[in-house]
């Protein structure tokens, strides 16, 4: 048997509540001959002034109005990648910080991100600055004297242009 959970049931009021427990109860049966059961650890029903967290987001009445909000997990997970990101550029020239993007991909040229050298989250800085594709950017960065504003020059260069 699967479990499934991702389906969140808030109420504005105990009857609210009770019809809700009613078609949990109705739904687990539908979904038993299908082979999936509801997990009943991470199962409930919840007043909408308690609200509750769901896949990253807190969703809770506040104020007579319902928010649906980043969590509180959410944001610290996406401070702290940020708060990566910005350390590993201290030092690094303004045309590297703008090549970076924030999918993790890492391309000659901003222009078109669809030449991408390596993606960052799926590799080191030290496999970017020792793989081919970045060898070839610096040699020939190194053999036309070129520093590019725009690393669109970069490209052409790279495609024989």
């Amino acid at each position: 048997m699967r479990e499934i959970h991702g389906v969140p049931a808030l109420c504005h009021s105990r009857e609210q509540a009770e019809q809700a427990e009613q078609v949990k109860a109705r739904l687990a049966e539908w979904l038993k001959p299908r082979g999936l059961v509801f997990n009943e650890d991470r199962t409930r029903v919840v007043h909408l002034e308690e609200g509750c967290d769901f896949l990253g987001f807190t969703i809770r009445r506040y104020q007579g109005k319902l928010l649906i909000k980043p969590s509180r997990e959410a944001v610290r997970r996406i401070r702290n990648r940020l708060r990566a990101e910005v350390r590993s550029l201290r030092g690094a020239n303004v045309a590297a910080a703008l090549q970076r993007y924030a999918d993790g991909n890492v391309s000659p040229c901003e222009c078109f991100p669809e030449f991408m050298v390596v993606n960052l989250y799926q590799s080191s800085t030290v496999d970017l600055w020792q793989s081919e594709r970045f060898r070839r950017v610096r040699s020939i960065l190194a053999e036309t004297g070129m520093m590019p504003v725009c690393s669109k020059c970069a490209l052409l260069y790279l495609n024989g242009v």
